[in-house]
């Protein structure tokens, strides 16, 4: 494995121990899912600035 790979494996395994173990500590649901939510938006947000766009494929202009 790449090194990139690995730190993305760590990375997924750190973020979901880290929501499943908020999820289980908070007893109201909707905050609990919210956070989640939130948080899983401004990672993905972050991402997006960094990722390229996918090529055009067959039917695509």
């Amino acid at each position: 494995m790449t090194p990139l790979v690995t730190l993305a494996v760590l990375a997924a395994a750190v973020t979901h121990a880290g929501w499943n173990a908020m999820a289980k500590s908070v007893k109201d649901q909707l905050l609990s899912f919210t956070l989640i939510s939130g948080g899983g938006a401004l990672i993905g947000a972050a991402v997006i600035c960094f990722a390229p766009l996918p090529a055009a494929g067959p039917g695509r202009t």
